[in-house]
């Protein structure tokens, strides 16, 4: 079984910003993204001075629903090559 640890990641990226702000609390989001074949959710944001945090959570279900996508268009490829 998988940890919750092992599902969940932080990711800081730096920003040159002219002003300084702090947000109190993470802000809740919604957005995903793919990165090395893993797929993720975007459910929080912070700003903390020049850094931008985004907690993400990795999405099992997208990742399953893209290799069925490849694997449908994969076998239709080769079927049409075919005739």
């Amino acid at each position: 079984m998988i940890s919750a640890a092992e599902e969940t990641m932080t990711i800081k990226v730096p920003l040159a910003i002219p002003y300084q702000s702090d947000w109190n609390d993470f802000q809740r989001i919604d957005g995903d993204f793919e990165k090395d074949n893993q797929f993720y959710n975007l459910v929080a944001q912070k700003l903390e001075r020049d850094t931008l945090t985004f907690i993400v959570i990795r999405d099992h279900h997208e990742a399953g629903l893209f290799e069925s996508m490849a694997d449908f268009v994969h076998a239709s490829t080769e079927h049409a090559c075919r005739w």
